[in-house]
């Protein structure tokens, strides 16, 4: 049975991540919020039945090669979101949201 999907607008008041099974660029993206205290709310696409529809919802109709993961940042940052191991974001984000 499908479940709903999680999508950032479901959740404005947290950063969602969207990782997958054994992705040592989600791996890297949590260790660095987490090592500066970064809230956030990991969803891997790979548990449960809705994997495709994830992946429709993320590529947003583009073509291509996805990168895990998918960053969300919360509402309040006003960041945009991004996807792939992007250290300059990241650094960005603690920077709003860090302790």
């Amino acid at each position: 049975k499908k479940m709903t999907l999680i999508k950032p607008t479901d959740k404005p008041e947290i950063t969602l991540i969207y990782t997958t099974n054994g992705c040592a660029k989600c791996n890297m993206t949590k260790r660095q919020l987490d090592a500066k205290g970064v809230p956030y709310e990991a969803i891997n696409i790979q548990d449960g039945p809705n994997e495709v529809e994830y992946i429709e919802m993320l590529k947003n109709g583009q073509d291509g090669r996805m990168a895990m993961p998918f960053v969300f940042p919360a509402a309040e940052t006003g960041l945009a979101g991004w996807n792939d191991f992007q250290p300059a974001k990241i650094k960005e984000l603690i920077a709003k949201l860090g302790a």
